[in-house]
């Protein structure tokens, strides 16, 4: 990183100890309160509306589940269909992941310190995939055992909100 010398040729070395470039960037010039802001690569984080995916399908399944509480078969289609487009989503989060580094997403527009921003890198987004896919094996598993899947009527609504807590604990 290099101060860029235009500022000290003018003499403005008040602009010139805020900002800061980067090598390789010919006439980009960053303020040092947005490259502390920056990931570490120099790249800046992408935007993506996928990033809350993971948390809201497997929320909404359960509460269409509760609605279905008496069709059993209803229950477990949609729980599966949640879980396979979590999945789906999952393995698109680590494609951009892998392609921008980082995705990020600012609940309800707001920034940091007043709201909550979702980020994704390529580890979350591993975690991510892997975790859905274990969570549709259980389930898959689940149904196929008879016992306690069949007997409770809650337990794909509540086995739903379980899944979105786990996506929730990478993103």
């Amino acid at each position: 990183l290099a101060l860029t010398p235009s500022h000290w040729e003018r003499g403005d070395e008040q602009h010139a100890r805020s900002v800061i470039a980067f090598p390789g960037h010919a006439g980009r010039v960053w303020p040092l309160a947005r490259w502390r802001s920056l990931p570490r690569t120099g790249s800046v984080a992408m935007s993506s509306t996928l990033v809350p995916l993971p948390i809201v399908v497997p929320l909404f399944a359960a509460a269409v589940a509760v609605v279905l509480g008496r069709f059993r078969v209803a229950q477990r289609v949609v729980a599966l269909g949640a879980l396979t487009a979590n999945v789906g989503i999952s393995i698109g989060l680590l494609v951009q992941a892998d392609d921008h580094g980082v995705v990020t997403m600012d609940a309800g527009a707001w920034a940091a310190p007043l709201g909550i921003t979702y980020v994704v890198d390529r580890l979350s987004a591993i975690m991510l995939v892997t975790s859905s896919a274990m969570l549709l094996v259980v389930l898959i598993y689940a149904i196929g055992q008879h016992g306690v899947e069949e007997r409770h009527v809650g337990f794909d609504p509540i086995y739903l909100v379980l899944a979105a807590g786990v996506s929730a604990s990478f993103i």
